[in-house]
């Protein structure tokens, strides 16, 4: 049987080290790297044939944003960053184009540049239509914005 001396003394020690170790063990969770996001290897969108009829469809897929909509000759996906400072464009129907918020540059319906400081064309995205379904296919080299 413990005595009362002894067990305040265990206490006194005890109580201490607990709350040392529960800090530690925060800490060391806190500094501790993430586990990688879980990237989905494809992303059923909708039918093409909805695509056909002139939706634009806007999706997040392995963290970045993707419109998805009927181009010149064929479906197409695009990824939303402007190529100026990677602001994410707006799909402005009016005028049938992207518009990025940030500096006004705008692209058509292909991705293609058609008012500065947007140059070039918008990255397109990897998709096949499968069943009659349009599917974004994962690219690894892709790199998510947060």
């Amino acid at each position: 049987m413990i005595t009362r001396r002894a067990f305040d003394r265990l206490a006194f020690i005890a109580t201490p080290a607990m709350y040392v170790v529960g800090i530690a063990l925060g800490v060391f969770k806190y500094l501790s790297p993430l586990p990688p996001p879980r990237r989905n290897a494809r992303l059923p969108v909708g039918p093409a044939a909805d695509f056909e009829g002139g939706k634009v469809e806007r999706v997040e897929f392995n963290g970045r944003a993707i419109y998805v909509l009927r181009g010149a000759d064929s479906i197409v996906a695009v990824d939303a960053a402007c190529t100026h400072l990677n602001c994410n464009v707006n799909w402005h129907e009016k005028d049938a184009s992207f518009v990025c918020p940030c500096h006004g540059a705008r692209f058509d319906r292909e991705g293609k540049a058609t008012r500065k400081p947007g140059v070039g064309t918008l990255r397109r995205q990897k998709h096949v239509i499968a069943g009659g379904e349009v599917v974004l296919l994962d690219e690894p080299g892709a790199v998510a914005r947060g």
